[in-house]
Parts: C-alpha cells; sequence; structure tokens
C-alpha cells in the first residue's frame, strides 16, 4: 500500500485497521496456512476478520472525535449553561465487533451533570452496550 495514502489526515485512522488487514493476508498467504483444513481456516478469518472490524470502527469514531467542534451554547437538561470544555473524555464502548474507545468533549459545570453533544450525535447508547443499530445506511 502506498505509505501517503495511509499517512493522509483522511485514512490515517484507519491505519491500525490497514495493518490488521495486511496481517491477514500476509497470513493466509503463507506456506504455514497451506496444510491447514477449511474449518480452521474459516474460524482464523472471522476471529481476525472482527478483530478488522473493531479496528475499523475504532478508527471511524476517532475520525469522528478528532473532528468534534466546540459546541457554545450547551446546556443540561434543566437549561442551565455549561461553559466548562474538557477534550479527550472517554468512555467504553462494547459493539457487535468488540470494545472500542469513544473519545469526546465534556461540557459541564460545577455542581451539574455533564453533557457530551457527540454522544447524541452518533446516537450512543446511554450504557456501555451498541445495539449494532440498522444496516440501512
Amino acid at each position: 500500500m502506498d505509505v501517503a495514502y495511509v499517512n493522509s489526515d483522511k485514512f490515517s485512522f484507519f491505519s491500525d485497521a490497514q495493518e490488521q488487514f495486511d496481517q491477514l493476508i500476509h497470513q493466509l498467504s503463507s506456506e504455514d496456512y497451506e496444510n491447514h483444513e477449511h474449518g480452521d481456516i474459516e474460524k482464523h478469518i472471522n476471529t481476525e476478520g472482527l478483530a478488522l472490524l473493531r479496528r475499523l470502527l475504532q478508527g471511524w469514531l476517532s475520525r469522528e472525535a478528532a473532528n468534534e467542534a466546540n459546541e457554545n451554547d450547551i446546556n443540561d437538561r434543566t437549561g442551565n449553561v455549561l461553559n466548562h470544555v474538557r477534550s479527550g473524555t472517554t468512555r467504553l464502548l462494547t459493539s457487535l465487533f468488540g470494545d472500542v474507545t469513544v473519545t469526546r468533549k465534556d461540557y459541564s459545570q460545577r455542581e451539574r451533570s455533564s453533557v457530551f453533544p457527540i454522544d447524541a450525535e452518533l446516537n450512543l447508547p446511554t450504557d456501555q452496550y451498541s445495539d449494532g443499530g440498522s444496516l440501512s445506511i
């Protein structure tokens, strides 16, 4: 793969996924995998494929976090203005492919609940478990 392609801003978030994919192709092309039964290869592809999908999702979430703009008028549920912004807060999300980390901005004020606008924007669940959403994109 062209290094400039992987290192471009648009695709750099997906470099871990690209590495996983390249490693899987290398493994399947190697002599070590020539004499395995198809069921063993299928299991290996399933395991490594889920890791690839998890890395793709993590790359997408990381790109979304990097592009999250600062909001000026954020209010909590009761209408109180939240003017303290902290970048880089994280939460665990258990997806269909495994655990990923969601990085986002935290809007808060003393003695008020924090608000995370990107959680709503991405329609993230309030608990750690993703329902996988609908597949009609």
